[in-house]
């Protein structure tokens, strides 16, 4: 579910593991960024809650549903994306 928030006081409390975060807006939709995340960390579960809507989501969330995809290319991209998680992961230990 996506809501567009027509001016920042429209916007409700955001959360990421937490933590209050800020909102960017981007044309007529508001943007989270969520940075740093190491290689071996792509698959770490982050809780982001708008309002009183909760998501569980990783920055493979999106690969997992564009693996789906019928665009071989971007299919390639997602899945080579998994494995650098992957072995970015074996490399750690």
């Amino acid at each position: 579910v996506v809501k567009r928030f027509e001016d920042k006081e429209n916007i409700p409390k955001i959360t990421v593991n937490g933590e209050e975060v800020t909102a960017v807006k981007k044309g007529t939709y508001y943007e989270v960024k969520i940075s740093g995340i190491l290689a071996q960390n792509l698959d770490e579960e982050f809780i982001v809650k708008v309002g009183g809507l909760t998501l569980d989501y990783n920055a493979l969330s999106y690969a997992k549903l564009a693996i789906k995809s019928s665009d071989t290319n971007l299919k390639n991209v997602m899945k080579a994306l998994c494995i650098y998680n992957a072995e970015a992961d074996a490399y750690k230990y």
